[in-house]
């Protein structure tokens, strides 16, 4: 099939667009089509006439009922356009047979939105209406066969390589308002990916991912107008996501538990426990890898005795932070600090008022009951830091896990020749979702 500048490829809007309609009229240039080579059974081409049945339609694809069992066209057929006529027509020596438009009886000019595309078949001349074959035109690029012909006016046409061209400025689709459940607009019969319009869901779909941006443009930005520009993209002054001054809303995710463990994939990512209302950030620094709330708590505790050389926080109570001078010295075994849930260690700060662990050393521990109940039986749970021998000692960089829902102490076990004497020993910490 030789292709006319009047001629559209039909491919590109069956697999893009489906049905759609143009305005109610547009102007036709009669061109003519060529039909053929037709071919016999033994590849020789035609050599008697044939007579050609031209319908019009308003959409690319036969569907059932077009035809009737008498082989005769459906005038109630839904898509049918309302134009048919018959023609017999010789075919040259290479068996193509000319088809001139202008000639036929009653071809619309300008043809309706109605009619938009052209069915051809062939019969030989006589033999009746269920003799009649439907004629395959062959589109440009990609070479597929179509049923049916689009007819456009000369501004539209197909040269090359270039792609489908046309002066009018709007396309509709579901021209007719049937769609059930959506609108889809379709690239490549077998690429498959599709922009919808979701009818129950009243919004735009895409199948696949979107690239917004030529990588030229300094800011990319998609901009949602509702009356004001409201804009949300990339800010390359910044190398941020930005609302570029306009505020911004968003919910955390919540639960009773993180729905994901913390590492380097999700690190910064916010969670809520909807349980105690704490907000938790996925830190990864210093190898914590753990869901901690933002900002660090500070207990503080200090002793005004002295923690004798060769003792620990379980047995003298100067080795023992005492809440505070208010509450005077008290026994390591009737007091304790209750924690209402898990924690995470991050720093620490430690201070006495002269050097005097001349030989030996000491450690920093926290000791523990396991018990919400029990606030006078502590053991050992965790060493804040070790082999320590100077007046001051201090991190930010601790990484230690302490269960909740249980009673605290904090002090000095000494390693030490001499006594450690007025010292004070602070905690910070941020609670922990496990």
């Amino acid at each position: 099939m030789l292709f006319f500048r009047s001629c559209f490829s039909l491919s590109f809007f069956a697999a893009l667009f489906g049905v759609f309609s143009l305005p109610s009229v547009f102007a036709f240039s009669a061109e003519s089509y060529q039909i053929g080579p037709l071919l016999d059974g033994e590849a020789a081409p035609f050599t008697i006439d044939q007579t050609f049945r031209v319908s019009l339609w308003d959409t690319y694809d036969v569907r059932a009922g077009d035809i009737r069992e008498d082989g005769t066209i459906n005038p109630s057929a839904r898509h049918y356009g309302g134009y048919q006529t018959s023609v017999s027509l010789s075919p040259d020596e290479s068996g193509i047979y000319t088809l001139v438009l202008a000639s036929l009886v009653g071809f619309p000019d300008p043809i309706g939105s109605l009619q938009m595309f052209m069915q051809v078949e062939y019969k030989e001349f006589g033999s009746p209406d269920t003799s009649y074959l439907s004629y395959d035109f062959v589109n440009d690029p990609p070479w597929q066969n179509i049923t049916r012909q689009l007819l456009l006016d000369e501004a539209s046409y197909f040269t090359g390589d270039a792609g489908p061209l046309t002066n009018y400025n709007t396309f509709i689709l579901d021209g007719n308002g049937n769609a059930p459940d959506a609108v889809i607009l379709q690239f490549g019969e077998v690429l498959g990916e599709t922009l919808r319009w979701s009818i129950a869901n009243s919004r735009f779909e895409l199948s696949d991912n979107l690239k917004i941006g030529n990588g030229t443009a300094s800011d990319v930005m998609l901009i949602f107008d509702d009356g004001s520009s409201r804009n949300f993209g990339w800010d390359d002054s910044e190398s941020l996501f930005s609302t570029f001054n306009e505020p911004f809303r968003f919910r955390t995710q919540q639960g009773s538990a993180p729905s994901m463990s913390c590492s380097s994939t999700v690190a910064g990512m916010q969670w809520m426990d909807i349980d105690n209302g704490t907000l938790y950030l996925c830190d990864v620094s210093n190898g914590r890898n753990k869901w901690l709330s933002s900002q660090d708590v500070v207990i503080f505790g200090e002793n005004s005795g002295s923690c004798s050389a060769g003792t620990h926080l379980g047995n003298d109570e100067g080795c023992q932070v005492q809440w505070g001078s208010s509450l005077g010295s008290e026994s390591a075994t009737n007091l304790g600090f209750y924690l209402i849930q898990p924690i995470t260690i991050t720093g620490y700060g430690f201070s006495t008022n002269d050097d005097s662990c001349v030989s030996g050393y000491f450690d920093l521990e926290l000791w523990s009951t396991g018990s919400n109940t029990d606030d006078n039986t502590y053991t050992a749970e965790a060493n804040i830091a070790t082999l320590l021998t100077d007046e001051t000692h201090n991190s930010n960089k601790l990484n230690i896990n302490i269960a909740g829902n249980q009673y605290l102490m904090w002090g000095i076990d000494n390693h030490c020749e001499e006594d450690i004497d007025n010292w004070n020993m602070t905690l910070y910490y941020r609670w922990r979702a496990d």
